[in-house]
């Protein structure tokens, strides 16, 4: 009898696990659509499962019809976040997403809609750019980042502001679809604020969000750790920015890899000063999916994970 008791406990742990792992996922829900351009709408959703494969993205253009829906996209586990790119302009477009393993389908989340923004040609002033980071890297240095929300830009300017500042001053520009700049010539251990904000020849974007960061004591730079930082933004189109710490000089190299092992960019190969620095990282010419970026220099190796998705 107690022999028997042990194996139907045991049965049952066994039949149950397997069950675990045999289930199909959990569906998504809270799907949000959000346009941030006249042809660009990103998705955010909750992943409300621990097994799924991937998630499939479907659109349509017409009502909330099933028939309708075409499956436009796709991301890996754990991944929550879907940009819908080259959309027509003030068009309504309707988004579901479903879970998928190796046992079957999920129900699908809720439906969420929005509407593409009015052409902006280059008749029309660019939308703002958005979610600007700040990180110091230095006594002297802050890099920052953000999100080019325009296509018809015909560059960024950046301003910044410090602390016996009454006003934001101009601090340069870049080009049409670049994300980032690197501030230089600052005070040691000092607050700084920045704004950015995109222009063409019809006019001017609004501001950013403004952000602030404090650059580096002397003493705070006097020695380093051994630092690969996790690339920003992740999951990212087609930029993304690549920021890392060596400790002593040093041969040293930072390499891009296919979820195969091959060898997609070298970013950087040469002799480095001990320091912390920055690369961006393009990947315009790859299909969406999962990379990995390793840093090497003297007897120091450290890689990380990106996701590109376009």
């Amino acid at each position: 009898m107690k022999t028997f008791l042990i194996f139907s406990i045991l049965s049952v742990f066994l039949f149950s696990n397997n069950t675990l792992h045999a289930q199909v996922p959990s569906a998504p829900s809270h799907l949000i659509a959000t346009a941030v351009s006249s042809s660009q709408i990103n998705l955010h959703w909750t992943d409300n499962s621990h097994n799924e494969n991937n998630f499939n993205i479907e659109m349509n253009s017409s009502n909330h019809n099933d028939s309708l829906f075409m499956q436009v996209g796709h991301v890996s586990e754990n991944i929550t976040t879907f940009n819908m790119l080259h959309l027509s302009a003030n068009t309504t477009y309707h988004f579901r997403v479903n879970a998928v393993n190796h046992t079957g389908v999920s129900h699908y989340s809720n439906i969420a809609s929005t509407t593409t923004f009015h052409d902006t040609s280059h008749h029309s002033i660019p939308n703002a750019p958005s979610q600007l980071v700040a990180h110091a890297t230095s006594s002297s240095m802050i890099n920052l980042t953000w999100h080019d929300n325009s296509h018809n830009e015909g560059s960024f300017v950046i301003e910044k502001k410090g602390p016996h500042d009454s006003s934001f001053h101009n601090a340069g520009h870049v080009g049409s679809n670049a994300t980032s700049f690197t501030a230089t010539g600052l005070h040691q251990h000092t607050t700084y604020s920045f704004r950015v904000y995109a222009t063409n020849k019809v006019g001017s974007s609004h501001y950013s969000n403004i952000v602030s960061a404090t650059t580096h004591s002397h003493s705070a730079v006097s020695s380093y750790d051994f630092i690969l930082h996790t690339n920003y933004p992740n999951p990212f189109n087609p930029v993304t920015k690549i920021a890392f710490e060596i400790p002593v000089a040093g041969m040293t190299k930072l390499e891009i890899y296919d979820i195969n092992g091959k060898l997609i960019s070298s970013l950087i190969d040469e002799n480095k000063a001990a320091g912390s620095y920055g690369v961006t990282f393009d990947g315009s010419q790859l299909s969406s999916g999962i990379y990995f970026y390793k840093l090497e220099s003297n007897n120091f190796s450290i890689t990380k994970k990106m996701f590109l998705i376009k």
